[in-house]
């Protein structure tokens, strides 16, 4: 085996052995926090209580109920710093079934979102749920960037909305392997007993997803789980705790096959990184190291 990879890496100049990539978890990190954002402000702001950088077009006092918030997001927006997100806005428009209960449509305006493999530009129809400890928010890929545009809640049908809404009841496994298959990321905020204060909340990320990435001379598939991934305010370079796991499966003309796993563990040094704890195939000697995300 080793005699092979020595020649295969001879002929396309390509190592074996590499270092995972720390970007999908870090692309996940970046969209589920602004988003659980924006759905915490965009709740509380229909409910009476906006804060000074959001302005909603109306305050439920009936259900349903349609309404639209902009926040603003220029570094005073915890937790958005300008920095690594830049200057811009945030569209929220929702369909409230209740006081604790909405469908809501996120649209970022000139920030930065996800990474630049893939900027989210918006992510449709989620569910958002006011929980005892703060918030939850479930999205799926197929939620983010869909290719008619932005889907306003108000055009759902009662069906569709039910169905939204199944998705708050997904129970994420414990083992961020099993957590692939759910194709959906589970976002719990925990407000600190201060739902109106947003630089105090706490994110937790539980779910999974896969990503397909094919062209005429190659392909990649990419599946990732997570569990209890948690950004806290505290720290600018999350996350501070839980695991990943990344499987990779890829071929290409001009490159060797890859076909690896990695099991990442995320510590609370908030050092933006993650250190691998076990990895197998082409990530193998990249047991011990750390990441940047």
């Amino acid at each position: 085996m080793a005699a092979a990879l020595l020649v295969l890496e001879g002929c396309t100049g390509d190592p074996f052995f590499r270092d995972p990539s720390g970007e999908p978890i870090g692309a996940v990190m970046r969209t589920t926090v602004p988003l659980a954002y924006a759905a915490s402000v965009a709740m509380a702001s229909v409910s009476g209580s906006s804060p000074s950088n959001a302005l909603a077009t109306n305050t439920c006092s009936s259900f349903p109920c349609a309404a639209v918030v902009t926040i603003l997001a220029d570094g005073r927006a915890a937790p958005l710093p300008a920095e690594s997100y830049g200057s811009g806005q945030i569209v929220v428009a929702g369909l409230w079934t209740s006081p604790g209960t909405a469908i809501l449509t996120a649209v970022f305006v000139d920030l930065f979102v996800g990474n630049a493999l893939l900027q989210v530009k918006n992510v449709s129809t989620f569910p958002a749920v006011v929980t005892s400890t703060g918030l939850r928010v479930v999205y799926a890929s197929i939620d983010v960037n869909i290719e008619s545009g932005p889907v306003d809640p108000v055009t759902l049908t009662p069906e569709q909305i039910d169905a939204l809404f199944m998705k708050v009841s997904i129970t994420p496994s414990s083992s961020p392997g099993a957590n692939v298959g759910l194709n959906a990321w589970v976002v719990d905020v925990d407000d600190a007993g201060t739902p109106n204060d947003f630089s105090d909340d706490r994110y937790t990320v539980n779910g999974g997803g896969e990503y397909v990435d094919a062209s005429a001379d190659s392909g990649q598939v990419l599946q990732l789980g997570i569990v209890g991934m948690t950004a806290d305010p505290s720290c600018a370079l999350n996350p501070v705790e839980g695991f990943a796991a990344l499987d990779d499966t890829g071929v290409s003309t001009a490159s060797l096959p890859v076909l690896a796993t990695a099991l990442f563990v995320f510590e609370p040094e908030c050092t933006g990184q993650a250190r691998v704890v076990l990895a197998t195939g082409n990530y193998l000697l990249s047991i011990g190291k750390m990441i940047s995300l």
